[in-house]
């Protein structure tokens, strides 16, 4: 028996010793002694655990109702918040309760005279915080170049230093903006934008956008984003050429230059033009718009007879439009035969019999009728010039019309 009884202490001795559980100490309560019916008022209470374990505090308000904070670390203050709903004086205490169930003796009471009625019960003002604005959004993503009046796409993000919702505000460049709906902190939102753009135009914008949180505070704003936009391509027709400008006489055979000019409305169209000489016609080169044009031509009269042409223009920009009303005021130029005529006259003659379709060297933009020809006239496709023919009759003296001797 001895012998068992010696094993079973040294069993004992051997087991480690289970740890003891010591309960916090009392607390200490602090709050105001004295106050109003329907008023909040705020209770502290502190104390310590032995063992270092955290704490939770149980208020008893002398009115029947208790209140528990949440766990803090031995040592940490809790706060409460309290009111009473009938005048009286109430005895109020706290005790201390540790993460292993310990609880402490109550604290000493402290008494408050709760005074007479006052207004409706009003929740504490909760305490002013400081709300930082979002950051500047990032530069917003979307194309740089687009055409007028086709929508295109942009997005954009910001970060909100207190994780707040932000809304975006997107300014295009062209006197509008656009507002976003809240998203989340850092997420990305879009908006779709148009812009218009005069014909034959192109202009750039700036797009930028800011960041405004949910309690309105407003961030910078962004880095731009430039847009080259293009307007519709629209050609206009040139204006009608001026009256042609030269000699108003002259004799068979020999070379007269004239000049014209019109303007387009298309920056940087050139103009051709096209002279109806009454015997034909001449197409120029390419001129600047409002530039002078110039050309020459020499007409085919008979030896002896006195030939009337009605010179005019028409002016074709590059892309093929004529000027409308088709047709310059005419020039009438008249030119006498000459006995001794050049090469290029007798040519020219020949170039006379030739029907000339000005509606191809217009590009088919005009449309000239035919005409018969008048009796005793020299004529041509363009109906504007005749040749007068001598008659059997005397002619008066020193008359222009006189067959030449």
């Amino acid at each position: 028996m001895k012998t068992i009884i010696i094993l079973l202490l040294i069993a004992a001795l051997a087991m480690p010793a289970m740890a003891l559980n010591n309960p916090p100490v009392a607390p200490s309560l602090t709050g105001p002694v004295a106050g109003s019916v329907g008023r909040f008022y705020f209770y502290v209470a502190t104390a310590t655990d032995p063992d270092g374990n955290q704490l939770k505090y149980t208020f008893d308000w002398g009115d029947g109702t208790f209140g528990t904070s949440t766990r803090v670390a031995s040592g940490t203050s809790s706060r409460y918040l309290h009111y009473w709903t009938a005048p009286g004086i109430y005895v109020v205490k706290a005790k201390a309760t540790d993460s292993l169930g310990a609880v402490s003796p109550w604290s000493a009471p402290l008494s408050v005279n709760i005074g007479g009625v006052t207004p409706p019960i009003e929740p504490p003002v909760p305490p002013v915080t400081t709300n930082t604005p979002p950051r500047e959004p990032y530069t917003p993503v979307g194309t740089t170049a687009g055409y007028a009046d086709k929508p295109y796409t942009y997005s954009v993000y910001a970060l909100d230093p207190d994780n707040d919702q932000v809304k975006y505000t997107f300014d295009w460049g062209d006197e509008t903006r656009s507002t976003t709906s809240l998203v989340n902190s850092g997420i990305e939102a879009s908006v779709t934008h148009s812009w218009s753009v005069p014909p034959n135009t192109i202009l750039d914008f700036n797009v930028r956008a800011m960041a405004t949180d949910e309690h309105g505070a407003i961030s910078g704003w962004s880095n731009v984003r430039s847009v080259r936009i293009h307007g519709p391509v629209v050609n206009y027709r040139p204006t009608v050429a001026t009256k042609p400008s030269g000699p108003t006489s002259g004799v068979a055979g020999t070379s007269y230059s004239y000049t014209t000019k019109a303007t387009d409305p298309d920056n940087g169209d050139q103009i051709q033009y096209i002279f109806a000489w009454g015997d034909g016609s001449t197409t120029t080169g390419y001129y600047a718009s409002g530039a002078t044009a110039t050309t020459s031509h020499s007409w085919y009269v008979p030896a002896g007879l006195t030939g009337t042409f009605n010179v005019r223009v028409i002016a074709v920009d590059w892309h093929g439009l004529c000027s409308d009303p088709t047709w310059s005021e005419s020039l009438r130029v008249t030119i006498t035969g000459s006995s001794v005529q050049s090469v290029q006259a007798t040519e020219l003659k020949a170039e006379s019999d030739q029907i000339i379709d000005i509606q191809t060297e217009a590009d088919k933009a005009i449309d000239t009728p035919n005409e018969e020809p008048v009796l005793g006239s020299f004529s041509n496709d363009f109906n504007s010039s005749s040749i007068d023919v001598p008659t059997e009759e005397p002619l008066p003296e020193n008359s222009s019309l006189n067959e030449s001797v």
